[in-house]
């Protein structure tokens, strides 16, 4: 039995290519991918930025921390019992406990702590040294 030529043309008809439907559901799925990239690239570079500064705030509190440890145990000011502030460094708010005794007799204790805002949230980063009083 041979078909009838209204269906022999409909069945060998090129159906190749996109229709607008398919074209913008292709859009769409490409511009949600690149959405989902810019989002990320975006916490990734703030986790970077936090990352740098709590680096230099650690650095800073070593710096001090360092600075502490060469003073005279008995004579230097900058050793006085209790809470001690610096000046601020940059957006860095530089703070340091000292406690005399706190671990053994002839030691003290060096808390530095570093404080600074970020996004309106306020970081701390702490180092604690012990410094002996070499006769």
């Amino acid at each position: 039995m041979k078909l009838s030529t209204p269906l022999n043309q409909a069945s060998t008809k090129d159906n190749s290519g996109f229709t607008l439907l398919e074209a913008l559901i292709g859009v769409f799925v490409f511009s949600i991918g690149v959405l989902a990239t810019m989002s990320m690239q975006s916490s990734s570079l703030n986790a970077n930025m936090l990352a740098r500064q709590t680096t230099e705030a650690s650095a800073v509190a070593a710096s001090v921390l360092e600075n502490l440890h060469p003073l005279n145990y008995t004579q230097a000011a900058e050793l006085a019992n209790g809470d001690n502030a610096l000046p601020d460094i940059d957006n860095y708010a530089i703070t340091y406990i000292i406690q005399r005794d706190a671990i053994l007799e002839g030691t003290m204790l060096i808390q530095v702590t570093v404080t600074w805002t970020v996004n309106g949230a306020q970081k701390t980063v702490t180092l604690v040294g012990a410094k002996p009083d070499i006769i």
